[in-house]
């Protein structure tokens, strides 16, 4: 069982040009502005923040799909149960009940589908 986990390491950037996602991903950041904020961050502060060597990590660990997935069904559980425990007795109260809950959605579907498409870049 653990050998089958050990596999060799999936081939990424060749499934990421194979699907297509390299130019679909530079035109989404070319439209949502994040090229020029990308500008002002530097490869040095990356290197030192161990974004790099973490995100490298998370890409060729196998399981990490399944804990992605994981963590949303969490995140999604936790908003439903916050929702719930908060009482409607103001305004603000019923405020925080849709941020918590926008929150939570959103969260959600960001690790569904990070976790999907990690799931699509790992496969052989």
């Amino acid at each position: 069982m653990l050998a089958a986990a050990k596999q060799s390491k999936p081939k990424v950037i060749g499934k990421a040009a194979e699907l297509r996602l390299i130019g679909k991903a530079v035109t989404a950041a070319e439209e949502l502005g994040l090229l020029g904020i990308a500008d002002s961050v530097s490869l040095s502060q990356i290197e030192k923040a161990g974004l790099l060597s973490k995100g490298e990590a998370l890409i060729y660990d196998r399981g990490a799909p399944g804990t992605i997935l994981a963590l949303g069904f969490a995140l999604a559980a936790a908003g439903s149960a916050a929702v719930y425990a908060i009482p409607d007795d103001s305004a603000a109260l019923i405020a925080a009940q849709a941020v918590v809950g926008g929150v939570s959605v959103v969260g959600f579907g960001a690790a569904l589908t990070g976790s999907n498409l990690l799931r699509k870049l790992q496969a052989d």
